[in-house]
């Protein structure tokens, strides 16, 4: 380390460090700091944001995917009504044409729900006490 001797007999660094106490460091730490705090909260704001965002995609994804879903089981229901009302499923028997389709269309149904609700579950009970998924 090069020392000097100023004109007024004290000693100096040749930086200019030595005699500066914290107080004398805090403008420029506070320079530094400052601008590392305001990246860091912009950083972790805008990652907040990117989490809060996927998110929000899932569940409108989620939502979607059950809305298609109920409205493949309410086309379900109405084709079923419409196979026990006009064309007499109930008293079908297992190798009937209609018996056939109510059992496609059950089937088909079943392996169509990924999350099966309560209702589907009712519907498989109650036709399968009528025999149109019996063998499937």
């Amino acid at each position: 380390m090069v020392v000097e001797i100023m004109g007024d007999g004290e000693r100096h660094s040749r930086w200019g460090f030595r005699g500066k106490t914290v107080w004398d460091w805090l403008p420029i730490l506070g320079t530094f700091a400052i601008p590392l705090v305001i990246f860091a909260g912009t950083w972790w704001i805008t990652s907040q944001q990117g989490k809060i965002e996927d998110q929000r995609a899932q569940a409108e994804r989620e939502i979607e995917e059950q809305r298609a879903q109920d409205t493949a089981l309410q086309a379900y229901l109405a084709q079923m009504s419409q196979l026990m009302l006009q064309e007499d499923l109930r008293s079908s028997e297992e190798g009937d044409t209609i018996f056939a389709i109510a059992h496609a269309r059950t089937t088909a149904m079943i392996k169509k729900r990924q999350r099966p609700t309560r209702l589907s579950y009712k519907i498989f009970y109650v036709l399968h006490e009528r025999r149109p998924c019996a063998g499937g």
